[in-house]
């Protein structure tokens, strides 16, 4: 194993399957998660280094991103080496995937079974070029092949990269026949820095649909040379309503709002959402208020000019507020309103908004039902992340009940639990216990 592919002190209940593997070939992501057993998939999972010729199987996520690894395969040579920390020989008698995963591995140690042979890049660049520095730093398998372009075959070499100073672009540039034919063959060819007279006499035979400029940006956030000056106009935060020509200027759009919306007396903001699939939906509002009398603004949100939800703000900095309203299919005219304007004795109540932002609203996966008829019980089983809030919302008929929150609770492991007692005074599976249907879903960040 190479010294960067550390282990690292995290268990994983799930990984992310690489299809074009042919170990993971027909292996979905629900297959990689919730094992028999205690629920874990991976024990100790793998760093990813930075650099290195290094294949995931099956990534894990971090706060990082997906810097990490079930399995990997480190190629060498015509063979290699295989990295796995899923639990296989723990868990191959209570999970099949395990068993799966476990005979897969060992099929694919076999001598005659047909793997991918690590193949070198070809590169045309200067010994002291910084491209070639580049690669080598990377641990990039390349070979340089200057001077051998004519016969080149992507058989042996897969990608071409020129990315020299003057003498490879020389060479390029009077071997355009040769390159012209290793793409032909199915070879990819990568041109990093190419000098303007390499593309002048390159776009014919490479190229011919395709124009070329070089041109100088006017708006640029990264440039590489010195001290680049970057300035951002007023005039670049709107829209342009008209364009302009040789006899009138450009009319800037002027309703574009930067910032925070400021509501002084009582009134709506509105705007037209459309919604393609009907269902609940978490409405995030960032707002924020100023007190008058010691009372703070109450606000509003309207749908199609009917208030569906009224709440007060609880501080003059901006604070996000989240409801879970239901929308149909269509155009809603959404709307944030101002209710309670007041300026007594010089004060002066005031409502701001910084934007509201709407979500599906997503239900976790039940995994298990239980119930006990001595008992007069239920329970509820649900895939949860850890140390985040969910509810559990319970209603007696899909065709038009409101669901109502029965709990709301932080789940300290990978899977959530609630028992049902007896919500609304009736113990379920009694006499008098209506129909009962349950969903859950993650209820704060």
């Amino acid at each position: 194993m190479p010294a960067e592919l550390a282990l690292q002190d995290y268990d994983a209940s799930f990984a992310f399957p690489s299809a074009d593997h042919p170990i993971m070939q027909g292996v979905g992501a629900t297959d990689l998660r919730w094992w028999a057993g205690d629920h874990r998939v991976v024990a100790k999972t793998m760093h990813l280094p930075s650099r290195y010729n290094v294949r995931a199987l099956a990534s894990v996520g971090s706060r990082s991103g997906l810097n990490l690894a079930a399995a990997a395969e480190v190629p060498l040579g015509a063979g290699g080496l295989l990295c796995s920390q899923w639990l296989l020989t723990q868990r191959f008698d209570q999970e099949p995937m395990a068993g799966v995963l476990l005979q897969r591995l060992l099929n694919y140690c076999a001598p005659t079974y047909p793997r991918a042979v690590l193949k070198p890049i070809a590169l045309v660049a200067e010994t002291n070029a910084a491209a070639t520095a580049k690669l080598a730093e990377l641990g990039v398998l390349a070979e340089n092949v200057s001077g051998r372009l004519p016969g080149l075959s992507p058989t042996f070499y897969p990608v071409l990269l020129i990315a020299g100073g003057s003498n490879a672009w020389q060479e390029a540039t009077a071997r355009l026949a040769d390159l012209a034919t290793y793409v032909s063959a199915g070879g990819k060819l990568l041109l990093h820095k190419p000098t303007a007279a390499f593309l002048s006499a390159a776009q014919p035979t490479l190229f011919p649909e395709l124009n070329y400029t070089d041109a100088q940006l006017g708006s640029v956030l990264r440039r590489e040379v010195t001290n680049p000056a970057v300035r951002l106009a007023n005039d670049d935060l709107y829209w342009i309503d008209h364009a302009g020509d040789w006899q009138h200027s450009e009319t800037l759009s002027t309703n574009v709002s930067g910032g925070s919306f400021w509501l002084y007396s009582n009134g709506r903001i509105e705007t037209s959402v459309r919604v393609t699939s009907a269902g609940n939906y978490t409405f995030e509002v960032i707002a924020a208020g100023t007190t008058a009398a010691g009372v703070f603004p109450q606000v509003a949100i309207t749908v199609n000019g009917v208030y569906r939800t009224n709440w007060f703000l609880t501080n003059t900095a901006m604070t996000r507020y989240t409801f879970t309203l239901y929308l149909g299919v269509g155009t809603n005219n959404l709307g944030l309103v101002f209710l309670n304007d007041a300026n007594p004795a010089g004060e002066d109540r005031n409502a701001a908004f910084d934007r509201v932002t709407l979500t599906p609203d997503t239900a976790s996966r039940i995994v298990n039902w239980s119930f006990n008829l001595v008992w007069k019980t239920a329970v509820v089983q649900w895939e949860g992340l850890p140390f985040k809030p969910y509810e559990v919302r319970v209603c007696t008929n899909l065709a038009g009940a409101l669901w109502q929150v029965a709990t709301n609770f932080i789940v300290p492991g990978n899977v959530g639990s609630w028992t049902d007692t007896g919500f609304g005074g009736v113990p379920p599976l009694s006499p008098a216990a209506p129909q009962r249907f349950y969903r859950v879903r993650q209820s704060g960040p």
